[in-house]
């Protein structure tokens, strides 16, 4: 949450430093005594609106700009989980992995890993969302299609409804699983690992495998290794 935020923030901050960088141009020009075509007459005003407008575009923007989001939830014999990723409209990725200290089935996981991209979102003042998920039933409530009769599903889907009407737009769509693999294994992975266990994860890469390529292994030296009494060849 917090790093949805910051990423808020540092775009809120481009836009503020645009409309600093506008007016100190038109502070220079009235220093050194120019007065151009473009800040005379009738013409200064559109100028200034200009510069003016750069935060108000930037709000309205936010308003209007739709964001992506990947739900999933997943439940097994260690825990439950929940994993989102939510894309701006300029493309940048955020990425939310959190562990249920409940027992959840998974459908009641899918239904948490709504809710909770809904609130995030929303603290974010996003006021147009579209949700994927992999959940044909949730899905299927919360558009209405399906009819949910278990007594939480009903609670779950209750809360869905509210927090989707505080949005502008908020539309939710089932996807196939191989769609909405991010944000299935961020589930998985908070389901499987307790936080005792896994605090992080640092991120390696590999840039050659550990064995060479077949062509070019020496071919007696593969015999060699293969040529021992009592040893199988599969």
């Amino acid at each position: 949450m917090e790093n949805m935020r910051e990423d808020q923030r540092k775009a809120e901050g481009e836009a503020r430093r645009r409309h600093r960088e506008l007016w100190v141009q038109i502070d220079i020009l009235k220093q050194q005594s120019v007065t151009p075509a473009s800040m005379t007459g009738e013409e200064s005003p559109a100028i200034q609106n200009l510069a003016d407008g750069e935060i108000l575009t930037l709000e309205g923007s936010k308003k209007a700009e739709v964001w992506q989001m990947h739900i999933d939830g997943a439940s097994n014999q260690r825990g439950a989980g929940v994993g989102l990723i939510l894309r701006s409209p300029q493309g940048d990725l955020i990425a939310q992995a959190v562990r249920s200290e409940f027992k959840a089935t998974s459908n009641e996981t899918e239904y948490e890993a709504l809710i909770l991209g809904m609130k995030l979102t929303l603290e974010l003042e996003v006021r147009h969302l579209r949700i994927s998920s992999d959940s044909l039933l949730i899905v299927n409530h919360v558009n209405d299609e399906f009819i949910a009769r278990d007594s939480k599903m009903i609670a779950y889907l209750k809360i869905a409804k509210e927090l989707k009407q505080k949005f502008v737009t908020c539309k939710l769509k089932q996807i196939p699983r191989d769609q909405n693999v991010e944000a299935d294994s961020l589930a998985t992975l908070r389901a499987t690992f307790k936080p005792t266990e896994l605090s992080s994860i640092p991120i390696a890469h590999m840039l050659e495998p550990s064995i060479q390529k077949v062509d070019e292994v020496d071919k007696g030296e593969l015999e060699d290794s293969q040529s021992g009494e009592g040893v199988g060849r599969f």
